[in-house]
């Protein structure tokens, strides 16, 4: 009874991580092998504050990606850490995912775009819940 309980906290928390890690890897790769910044996203911002920066708003793209490639990789390393080791570095990748949540909120609430920031919100919100789910002990 105790190793189907063991088993299932350590499928579900390798399940998270799997899925965080694949969103945030094919986010980033998409946003990295762009060979420039695609025009969707300079218009989104060309009449907000962020383009008083020269160079800004293409840097900001590429940043975001980076900065999910880093979330990515923190995840699929959860995947081969177990115990104490797997809940640090768990800690840091959800705490940049929420980081990240709200950099991407942030960028739709300035650039008018309420409806997404909405959605940004739930993304959140659900991965606090997640993390909870991770940080038990199995």
């Amino acid at each position: 009874m105790k190793t189907d309980i063991l088993f299932s906290k350590l499928l579900r928390n390798s399940l998270i991580n799997f899925f965080y890690f694949i969103i945030m890897i094919h986010s980033s790769v998409t946003k990295l092998m762009e060979p420039k910044v695609p025009s969707w996203f300079v218009d989104q911002f060309k009449k907000t504050f962020l383009n008083l920066i020269p160079e800004l708003i293409p840097t900001s793209f590429y940043l975001i990606g980076i900065f999910e490639l880093i979330i990515g990789l923190l995840f699929l390393l959860c995947l081969f850490l177990k115990g104490n080791k797997e809940l640090v570095v768990s800690k840091f990748a959800f705490s940049f995912v929420l980081i990240l949540f709200i950099m991407l909120s942030f960028g739709q609430r300035i650039s008018g775009n309420f409806q997404d920031s909405a959605i940004l919100f739930f993304y959140f919100t659900t991965s606090i819940y997640l993390e909870s789910f991770v940080r038990e002990k199995p």
